[in-house]
């Protein structure tokens, strides 16, 4: 009997579906097409597939993935997620009412709506934020990508300047740059720019280092230029050898007393 009138309810739902869309108000940019997730309901009330707990799941990872690519807030989407389970719930309460359905019918309508609308909210969520560190994941890298770059000013002679802190992943990244770079170019000297680097700790000097020593051993010269009094002091206090790399307190000093090489080159 039970079975019976929650496949009715299912059924009137399916009567109603296009009048309800009309009604639910959210953003097409965000729920996709509503209709597939009353679709889902209707078809789990009235017992026609085993599968609606995945089909809602995948329902609410694209809509979440749509949101983040129409530009849409999380906390606006689900807001409006939240509206449309509202009006939603209130047309299966019409519903269940005019069928005159118990109360056993009604309590477990009300717990396969909320499970399938709670699992299109969780997976929605976690799609929008797996969507969104993603991207700010692609747009830290090509942020990094072009804080890095080997500008040649002669032949075989080029300049890395590098700009801002220093991280794990920076430092990565200019020790890949500066070896790509250099064999690409097959340089024979690159001068490396510290004027815009206002804060060294021992991870920044330990893999300035590092990048010298990579350099040196494929046959690439490194110089080291704009390294303030401040700075090296730090590199002094840190216990990091420059002792045998050439340092110059600006890049304009630095290139002045190597100005033999563009004659040579």
């Amino acid at each position: 009997m039970i079975n019976e009138e929650m496949e009715q309810i299912g059924k009137q739902l399916e009567a109603v579906r296009n009048e309800l869309l009309e009604r639910l108000s959210v953003e097409p940019e965000i729920m996709g097409d509503a209709g597939k997730f009353l679709d889902i309901l209707a078809d789990a009330l009235q017992g026609k597939d085993v599968s609606s707990n995945e089909r809602s799941l995948l329902y609410g990872k694209n809509t979440g993935e749509l949101a983040l690519r129409n530009e849409k807030h999380l906390d606006d989407s689900i807001k409006q997620l939240a509206a449309a389970r509202r009006e939603t719930w209130q047309q299966l309460k019409e519903i269940m009412l005019e069928l005159k359905a118990s109360a056993v019918v009604a309590l477990e309508t009300a717990d396969i709506f909320d499970a399938l609308f709670d699992q299109v909210i969780s997976s929605f969520t976690k799609a929008y934020i797996d969507s969104y560190d993603e991207r700010m994941k692609q747009a830290e890298d090509e942020f990094l990508r072009l804080s890095a770059p080997v500008i040649t000013i002669f032949n075989e002679v080029a300049v890395l300047p590098i700009i801002g802190g220093i991280n794990e992943n920076r430092a990565e990244l200019l020790m890949k740059t500066a070896l790509d770079e250099a064999s690409k170019k097959d340089l024979s000297h690159l001068f490396i720019d510290l004027s815009g680097v206002k804060l060294v700790d021992t991870m920044v000097a330990y893999n300035i280092y590092k990048i010298i020593q990579s350099l040196e051993l494929i046959g690439v010269e490194t110089i080291i230029a704009g390294i303030r009094p401040e700075v090296s002091q730090t590199m002094v206090s840190l216990g990091v050898d420059f002792s045998t790399i050439q340092t110059y307190s600006s890049l304009k000093q630095a290139l002045d007393s190597h100005m033999h090489i563009s004659v040579q080159k």
